[in-house]
């Protein structure tokens, strides 16, 4: 039986098909897995670099929000029996406190917002400047592309190791 990868049934059948074949099983998952982070990291270097490439008024660059976007900024892959999940995503649980919501803000998700300048009683309208959209939205049917071929290949390893 070849094995197609196409929903929560198949993700299933692959979870099995993954245990069954003990430790080359084991060894497709983990090699999976990595190859499916290397698709996603060069989108989220992408996004890092956006981040850190928008502009700032402030004397000295400020580039303080910047930085800390871009470090947030990660690639989670999961392998479950319900599917598989890849990730690029900026982490607002690794955004100094204060400043969660701030990546969102940035990218424009609520249009403009205000803030106090650092250092002074001042408050100030900040525009947004979109960083992630401009990242991801050109890249995502490549990546989903790079990883269906991943997942099929990654299958049609699993068939083989079952016809031996």
């Amino acid at each position: 039986m070849d094995l197609e990868v196409t929903g929560q049934a198949e993700f299933k059948q692959l979870a099995r098909r993954f245990r069954a074949a003990g430790t080359e099983g084991k060894q497709l998952r983990v090699a999976l897995r990595r190859e499916l982070k290397e698709i996603a990291d060069p989108i989220a270097k992408d996004v890092k670099s956006n981040a850190l490439g928008i502009p700032s008024k402030q004397r000295g660059g400020g580039s303080g929000l910047r930085r800390a976007i871009a470090k947030a900024t990660q690639v989670k892959v999961a392998i479950t029996n319900a599917g598989v999940v890849v990730k690029v995503w900026v982490n607002p649980g690794k955004m100094p406190a204060g400043q969660r919501a701030l990546p969102t803000l940035m990218e424009g998700k609520r249009g403009r917002w205000r803030h106090p300048v650092f250092g002074t009683d001042e408050w100030v309208n900040q525009a947004s400047h979109p960083y992630f959209g401009k990242a991801t939205d050109g890249a995502a049917v490549k990546a989903t592309a790079a990883a269906r071929r991943a997942l099929d290949e990654t299958a049609r390893k699993l068939n083989n190791l079952r016809e031996l």
